[in-house]
């Protein structure tokens, strides 16, 4: 089971979504909304959203494509080419071969 986003390449985006909670199996979301849950593959307060983020929250845990958590804001949807690990951020583990 997954909620994927399909590459619509318009003012909005499309998600497949073959989980079992699923309301519809296809829903087209807005823009606003696809950049918010952009925003929340990294966990996030909902005060530290800029407003027009704020604002999509409510209606995107509605329809069970964010989770919100002990405070945290969470997106569950399988966005391609979306990357939640960035190996040049300050920090970033470093890996060797042994």
């Amino acid at each position: 089971p997954i909620l994927r986003a399909l590459d619509t390449g318009g003012g909005s985006a499309a998600f497949v979504d073959t989980r079992r909670i699923a309301r519809d199996r296809m829903t087209v979301i807005a823009r606003e909304a696809f950049a918010t849950l952009r925003r929340l593959e990294r966990p996030a307060q909902r005060l530290a959203l800029p407003p027009e983020m704020a604002a999509e929250v409510d209606a995107l845990i509605a329809r069970d494509f964010v989770v919100e958590h002990d405070g945290l804001l969470l997106s569950l949807a399988t966005i391609p080419g979306a990357s939640i690990h960035d190996a040049n951020a300050p920090g970033a583990l470093e890996y060797a071969e042994a």
